[in-house]
């Protein structure tokens, strides 16, 4: 990380650009960063440098308009490639013919849900006619509300790509990173649960129950997987609680149906299961 940072500041010498904040507060942002060469206005929202909570908002009229246009939104969150001064670097994409484009690149100071809700407030003062049929995110709870919140009408649901992540990471934290690196049936039979998303809703929890028998799968990832994503009121607990996450929101079985997002989905379960 040091060197990356030490690489990112020769290279804004090098080329002119002016350094980057220490802290939210107290700068005026550089007109070098407010507009694009063609004279666009690219910083399309500063809630003001007395703000503790200072969020910017960068896009081109471009960029929003696409927003607009398009039925089906992915966002995400990337904390490595934000400034220090903030706490991650959120884009907005405009999913079009099954393709990916990021529109709209904010800083955000934190990951709660009511910086969510103020930025996509300020997203629709800026296009009051955003209003998706799906949104594609990952697997935050707090996303989920605030898009729930903001975008009436409108359905979340977890990416493909952070659904077999969270899997994977919760496999690791259970100390089954060596054995399902190793290879043979045991790792076949976990990425068959990330496979489950591919399966009509109708039929994923006996696929589930069915997964769960033979061979000997940690009883801690069978609890975690069903308290997570498995409406199991009929199932092997038999448990009444509301669902973290249910089957809807993970499962992609209409969009490849309908073509939607195909060609990202399918790309994405191919790398995990080639290389996790």
């Amino acid at each position: 990380q040091t060197v990356s940072r030490s690489i990112t500041n020769w290279c804004n010498k090098a080329f002119g650009a002016p350094p980057l904040p220490l802290h939210r507060n107290g700068f005026q942002v550089h007109d070098s960063f407010k507009y694009l060469e063609d004279g666009d206005l690219f910083l399309q929202c500063d809630t003001g440098s007395n703000d503790e909570k200072r969020l910017l908002i960068f896009a081109s009229n471009e960029g929003l308009q696409q927003l607009e246009n398009t039925s089906f939104l992915g966002m995400d969150g990337t904390f490595k490639s934000s400034p220090s001064a903030w706490y991650q670097l959120f884009t907005i994409h405009a999913i079009i013919n099954g393709r990916s484009y990021p529109q709209a690149f904010i800083l955000l100071p934190d990951k709660i849900q009511a910086t969510y809700d103020k930025t996509f407030l300020e997203i629709k003062k800026l296009r009051p006619n955003i209003k998706p049929h799906q949104v594609l995110i990952d697997f935050q709870q707090v996303i989920h509300n605030s898009c729930d919140h903001n975008f009436t009408g409108s359905t979340s649901e977890g990416c493909l790509f952070h659904f077999s992540r969270t899997v994977y990471r919760k496999l690791c934290q259970l100390g089954c990173k060596v054995q399902y690196s190793i290879g043979g049936s045991f790792a076949t039979k976990i990425k068959m649960f990330c496979t489950l998303a591919f399966l009509p809703p109708e039929e994923v929890i006996d696929t589930y129950e069915d997964l769960c028998e033979g061979e000997s799968i940690p009883i801690d990832f069978i609890s975690y997987f069903e308290l997570t994503y498995i409406d199991q009121k009929r199932g092997r607990r038999g448990r009444q609680e509301e669902l973290l996450y249910p089957v809807n929101v993970w499962n992609v079985y209409s969009q490849v149906i309908q073509e939607l997002s195909q060609t990202m989905l399918l790309r994405c379960f191919t790398q995990h299961c080639a290389h996790q």
